[in-house]
């Protein structure tokens, strides 16, 4: 069975400064001095700053984040991942600081910086409450330090958070970036812990503490944690079945974060989806669409029929990574007025909660050569309510409405989408929640999407069938 523990290192303290005699207090009056001296020399000796870990509130209960900061001879300048205080995440910001000598040796940030000083602000946290915080610190008792690394604890909090020197290739902006993309792209709140292929315990994600609860049963315990530019790292080291993992780079195909340090890189934090989900990159692909649409008879002026047959290719590509995807004709028809044509790319949307495949009404991009008018994709159901799909209508880009992709078929790879749209009866202004099988892109007059001009294309009864592999 694997165990697992928390390695916590233990901090050395100051010693305390008695008062014996006056040649004591002298010595201990110069020791805090050189100490100063040696700390204000040593913030300052990184030409491109440091990575302090903030952790935030008591006991780290609001977890971490990173902050870039660089010290100059009196004034230091930091950025961020989050938009504390009204600031602008990877915005430099630049305030007084001191490093002094009370009963030890502490570093202060003098003047307000929204970075840190949002955090401590009373009133903040609790609007009911006005003496609440987020908890966090903006003086430090300097506990140790060398040129790579300085170890700090919160004076009020007693937070430990560290210093660690940035390499001179570090881009702050790109790391800042970087940090915020792995945020954005690890959005599950339920993690496994994986060791070597077998899950051995499971993660809740609060803010930026993860909460472990082992397999076998037992008390949980928090990890706090903060983003990093390629993956997080975890505040103490887990130690499981004789390895140590604290730092971890994020794999966005397979939702995982996988350890990177040595000896470790058996152990795994993995995102925790519903059984029948899939990840954002499984529905990349080409796909035979097949659909129906009305078919139009230009004698009579009249729609004959809606089952007149759609057939084209398509490849769903990434767009925004676990958000959306553009669905593109593979070699589309050369004539604009052939009605199978797709002409332009559709927004299919990932589903985070439930890992599936959706439709949903959107302006489309604009193309005047070929739309004259503003479009949208709309929904489109039955236009008789009573099962007998005689005719049928598009739900307006404003009604609230989806099509979900549901899979029919694992192999080959098959979707076969349906939703609803809720609609408002032009007559009596009721509202009706109706089936929705298809989509269609509809010509508006203007940008309002206030008047449709009538569709440009129609799909009906759509459904998609991997054919780019088995």
């Amino acid at each position: 069975m694997l165990g697992l523990m928390f390695a916590i290192a233990g901090i050395g303290l100051q010693s305390c400064l008695f008062e014996e005699d006056d040649n004591f207090e002298q010595s201990a009056a110069t020791r805090l001095t050189e100490d100063v001296n040696n700390y204000m020399e040593l913030l300052q000796s990184a030409p491109n700053g440091w990575l302090m870990e903030y952790y935030i509130g008591p006991d780290y209960a609001l977890g971490g984040i990173p902050v870039l900061c660089r010290f100059t001879k009196d004034k230091v300048e930091m950025a961020t991942t989050l938009p504390f205080g009204g600031s602008v995440p990877g915005q430099k910001y630049s305030s007084l600081y001191t490093v002094k000598s009370e009963k030890s040796t502490s570093l202060s940030f003098d003047t307000y910086n929204p970075i840190i000083h949002y955090l401590a602000s009373p009133g903040i946290a609790d609007e009911y409450n006005p003496n609440a915080t987020y908890g966090g610190d903006y003086e430090f008792v300097l506990r140790s330090g060398d040129k790579d690394k300085i170890v700090l604890e919160g004076k009020k909090y007693a937070n430990t958070m560290v210093l660690t020197r940035l390499g001179d290739d570090v881009n702050w902006a790109e790391y800042i970036k970087k940090a915020n993309v792995v945020s954005e792209q690890a959005f599950r709140d339920v993690y496994n812990l994986v060791v070597d292929g077998k899950v051995v315990g499971q993660f809740k994600r609060f803010n930026w503490v993860l909460t472990y609860t082992p397999s076998t049963g037992g008390e949980s315990v928090e990890m706090p944690f903060f983003y990093t530019d390629e993956g997080l790292k975890l505040r103490i080291p887990i130690q499981v079945d004789g390895m140590e993992a604290v730092n971890f780079r994020w794999n966005v195909r397979t939702m995982t974060f996988n350890c990177s340090d040595a000896g470790a890189e058996k152990v795994s934090i993995v995102s925790s989806f519903p059984e029948d989900a899939h990840l954002y990159y499984d529905f990349e692909g080409t796909y035979k669409l097949t659909a129906t649409k009305p078919y139009f008879n230009w004698d009579t002026y009249e729609t004959e029929r809606w089952d007149d047959p759609v057939s084209l290719t398509v490849r769903i590509e990434a767009d925004s990574i676990n958000y959306s995807y553009n669905m593109v004709e593979v070699n589309p028809a050369e004539s604009p007025d052939d009605a199978n044509f797709l002409h332009k790319p559709i927004p299919v949307f990932y589903g985070q909660e439930d890992g599936q495949l959706y439709i949903m009404p959107t302006p489309l991009a604009y193309d005047y050569d070929w739309d004259y008018y503003p479009m949208a994709l709309c929904l489109v159901y039955p236009g008789t309510w009573d099962g007998e799909y005689v005719e049928f209508s598009a739900a307006d880009i404003r009604a609230e409405a989806f099509l979900k992709g549901n899979i029919t078929s694992e192999s080959p790879f098959t979707l076969t989408f349906k939703g609803m749209a809720k609609v408002v009866d032009e007559y009596t202004g009721e509202e009706h929640i109706v089936p929705s099988y298809g989509f269609a892109l509809m010509s508006y007059e203007d940008d309002s999407y206030e008047s449709t001009m009538g569709h440009r294309r129609w799909f009906n009864h759509v459904k998609l069938e991997r054919i780019d592999k088995e």
